[in-house]
Formats: C-alpha cells, sequence, structure tokens
C-alpha cells in the first residue's frame, strides 16, 4: 500500500539524502578488476633452444597481501613462481599466460606471444590455370608450401589486380585482359616467412554483344528502386539506320538513338530533347548522359557523345527505377552499359570510354559488359543483382541474340 508522505517529511527525507548520502543508488556503474597481472619477459622471439625469463614483480592487488602466480608457456609447462626461467626447444607460436590471485580470491591475468622460428620455409603456387580469355576465374592452392619443423600459421595472396586474399586454397576472377603477377607470401608459427609468385595471362574474351532485331531485348537489374539526381548512365552502341530507343529506366528516363533522322533523343525529368548527331549508323558510337543537380529542385543534364557534349538541358527531377530496360524495340547493337552515382565529367567519360569497367571505380553502381557471348544472365561486375536476356530468366522469345561483334573496348 502506497503512503503518501507530507511536504515536509519529503523535504527533510531529500535534505539528507543530498548531505549524508544516505539514498539508494541504481547499480549502473562499471567494475573493474582489482588485480593487475603484468607480465616482464626477456625476449618474445628467437631460435630455438630459447631461453626467456618472466617475471611477474610488477603485478598488484588493490585488496593488499601476498599473491600467487600461475604460469602457462603454453607448451605444456607451468610455474607457480614469481619469477621463471624457461626454454622453449621446438620451433612454433607459444602464447605465455599469467594469472595472478590475491589473498581474497580476485584474479588477474595477462598473455604475451613467443615464436620460435624454424628453419627456412618454401612457398609453392599451384593453379588449375595459368592462361585463358577473361573472365579468368582460377583456382589456387599453397598447401603444397614446404616447412620442415613448423606450421604454417598465414597466408597472404597478391593478386595482381588490387584484391587479395588470406585462404589456403582461393578461387580468383581476372576480369580484365593482361599479364597478372600473382604473389604467395607464408608465414610459419615461429615467424619464418617465405614469398614466391606466379604469372596468370588473361586474354580478351571472344568478341561479343547484344543484338538487337525489333522484338528481343535486355533487362539490367538495380536491387530495389532507386532514385538519383546526380548520375551517368552510358553505353556502347552501334545501330542500324531504324535505330530506336537504347536505354530506357523507370517511366521518366529514356534515351533513343535515331540515325535517318541523325539524333539522339533524351527524355527525362518530364521533359523531352533531340540533339543533332551524325554518324549513327553501322558504327561503334558512345553515347552517356549526365545529370548534375543544380541546388533549386532542378537537374541539369548533358549528353556526350564519343565524350564530346552534343547538347543540355534542364529537367524538373533525377531518375529513378528498379531496372534498365535495353533495346526495346530498338535495331542494332549494344555492350558496355555502365550507371554511376555521380555526374561525371568530360575528361572522365573521355578516359574510360575505351575501358572495360573493374566494377572497383568510384561511384560506380553498375557495370554490365553484356559480353558473355553465351547464356542467359549478364553479369554486372559491381556485384548482384545481374541482368538476364528477355522478360524473364531462361530461354523465352524476346531474348536478345548474342553476335560475334564488340565495341572498341579492352
Amino acid at each position: 500500500m502506497l503512503t503518501r508522505l507530507s511536504p515536509y517529511l519529503l523535504l527533510l527525507l531529500l535534505t539528507g539524502c543530498l548531505i549524508f548520502g544516505g539514498c539508494p543508488q541504481p547499480q549502473q556503474q562499471l567494475t573493474r578488476s582489482t588485480v593487475s597481472a603484468v607480465i616482464g619477459i626477456t625476449r618474445t622471439d628467437g631460435v630455438p633452444p630459447l631461453e626467456v625469463v618472466v617475471t611477474a614483480v610488477d603485478s598488484s592487488s588493490r585488496n593488499g597481501g601476498p599473491l600467487t602466480y600461475a604460469w602457462d608457456f603454453g607448451d605444456g609447462t607451468t610455474s607457480n613462481l614469481v619469477q621463471a626461467t624457461h626454454t622453449y626447444r621446438n620451433p612454433g607460436l607459444f602464447r605465455i599466460t599469467l594469472r595472478v590471485t590475491d589473498p581474497v580470491g580476485q584474479t588477474g591475468t595477462q598473455v604475451v606471444d613467443v615464436r620460435v622460428r624454424g628453419s627456412a620455409a618454401v612457398a609453392v603456387i599451384s593453379a588449375d590455370v595459368t592462361e585463358g580469355p577473361a573472365p579468368l576465374t582460377v583456382r589456387f592452392d599453397a598447401t603444397q608450401s614446404q616447412v620442415t619443423d613448423d606450421t604454417i600459421r598465414d597466408y597472404l595472396w597478391n593478386f595482381g589486380d588490387g584484391s587479395t586474399s588470406r585462404d589456403a586454397q582461393p578461387v580468383h576472377t581476372f576480369l580484365g585482359r593482361g599479364n597478372y603477377t600473382v604473389q604467395l607470401d607464408i608465414t610459419t608459427a615461429g615467424g619464418v616467412t617465405a614469398r614466391t609468385s606466379t604469372v596468370i595471362r588473361v586474354a580478351d574474351r571472344a568478341p561479343a554483344c547484344l543484338q538487337f532485331d525489333g522484338v528481343g531485348f535486355a533487362l539490367l537489374l538495380l536491387g530495389g528502386s532507386q532514385s538519383l539526381n546526380n548520375y551517368t548512365i552510358e553505353s556502347w552502341v552501334k545501330a542500324d539506320s531504324a535505330g530506336g530507343t537504347l536505354i530506357s529506366l523507370g517511366g521518366n528516363f529514356s534515351l533513343d538513338v535515331l540515325p535517318t533522322r541523325s539524333v539522339i533523343r533524351l527524355r527525362a525529368g518530364g521533359f523531352e530533347s533531340e540533339f543533332n548527331a551524325s554518324g549513327l549508323t553501322e558504327q561503334w558510337r558512345h553515347i552517356a548522359v549526365t545529370g548534375a543537380a543544380t541546388g533549386v529542385g532542378t537537374v541539369l543534364c548533358t549528353v556526350y557523345l564519343d565524350a564530346q557534349p552534343i547538347g543540355t538541358v534542364t529537367v524538373a527531377s533525377g531518375i529513378s527505377g528498379n531496372m534498365i530496360s535495353l533495346g526495346v524495340g530498338m535495331r542494332g547493337k549494344a555492350g558496355e552499359v555502365r550507371r554511376w552515382s555521380r555526374a561525371r565529367a568530360q575528361t572522365e567519360i573521355n578516359t574510360y570510354r575505351p575501358r572495360r569497367a573493374t566494377g572497383q571505380e568510384t561511384g560506380l553502381v553498375g557495370a554490365w559488359p553484356l559480353n558473355e557471348g553465351s547464356g542467359d544472365a549478364l553479369s554486372n561486375r559491381v556485384g548482384p543483382p545481374a541482368g538476364h536476356r528477355g522478360a524473364a530468366v531462361g530461354v523465352d522469345a524476346s531474348d536478345a541474340p548474342w553476335s560475334t561483334d564488340s565495341p572498341p573496348v579492352n
């Protein structure tokens, strides 16, 4: 049953709390161990037989009184002396653990690692393939590396393309053409290191791109609806005389190539604009559209043909959608579609126009090479989701066919 206190009694109670500290406090304070275990050691690495002297003389307890010590040297040997001498006769990595106990049973613990180096190690690389067309997937194996009197504790691979791994048997895919020097470093438990390398030769993939005949098309997935006020969308295109819609995104963005009229048409943010462009038939051309938010609720769009600006228009909004539709109703070919989360400068567009995207570029949110040459899936070098030919995964009548042609990118 709750009893109401008079204002006078409540005032006395509060006054007592403030003066004498008699009010109960919430139990939220963090506690720390009263015992501090401190290891002193003469050395932490060397060759066998490695003698180390350890001491716990700097250990302490706020409770006072004599301390007891328990050493574990990591090789099955123990001691209870405040100072002890121990000899490691075999190579390896050994963890010394000190546990200190005070008279009231409080304990503290500290650890230190000791590396005892063995004889030389030999790093060995095995690879199931060492050359082939991009993308080339290679299964590597370092388990044949040799250490006579110790164990291998760490593998470090550098694949020569900016990627690394610490697996003993990694699988790596080289996306672009080139000769890649793959380096392997191994480290034994005792700290001995060894290095070796091999070269993986990656050739261009056989030429391929998507062919559009007015019926087939492709869908490039974006992993859910995305909205961008700052963006770049680019693609290589080789249009037939009829041309058509190269790219569309949601209901507020499309890019048409119309060779018979020598026009590139942009629909974006509720506006439609046409830009004069010659030489659009039967040759590979690179088209890019950038959108840059102006800060007043509008977006400035610029259209580039072969990295040269051919026109600008200010529109009311950015772009949004959950997939890029490619080649719907178009006649011609397309390759290497990219989508960025920023408006790229003309110099950037020109520099990267002839290069295959690696997927690691800053601001790149989608890169579809369209050079598989077979199958239904259209890989995305940035990562999943990918894309597919036609309206759905699997073979159907709306699948855009493959061509053995290819844009001038490598």
